[in-house]
């Protein structure tokens, strides 16, 4: 059996204009010698080229973007990974309405 591995990147404590913050989002990849998972996106176009630089580094085929939960900082990166990650497949948990 291969091998997982993890690699948690953790976006930094961001300041504000308005004089609020933005607070740190992880993104997890999890990878095996060919291929890889992401889980979340990140938000800052920054944070975003970083996730890519380490999936590239993993040299493991991206095959799947899983986001978590619908708040902007754990999926607004995604049409950036899959323009540079084409053959990876976006995945996301059905939402459930829960005003039975």
């Amino acid at each position: 059996m291969s091998e997982l591995r993890l690699d948690v990147y953790t976006s930094p404590l961001r300041d504000l204009d308005n004089g609020g913050q933005f607070s740190p989002t992880t993104s997890t990849l999890v990878y095996g010698p060919t291929e890889s998972v992401l889980v979340d996106t990140q938000y800052m176009a920054d944070d975003v080229d970083e996730v890519i630089r380490r999936i590239e580094a993993t040299r493991a085929t991206l095959t799947a973007i899983y986001v978590t939960h619908a708040h902007a900082d754990h999926y607004f990166g995604l049409e950036r990974l899959l323009e540079r990650f084409p053959t990876a497949r976006a995945v996301a948990a059905p939402t459930s309405d829960r005003r039975t």
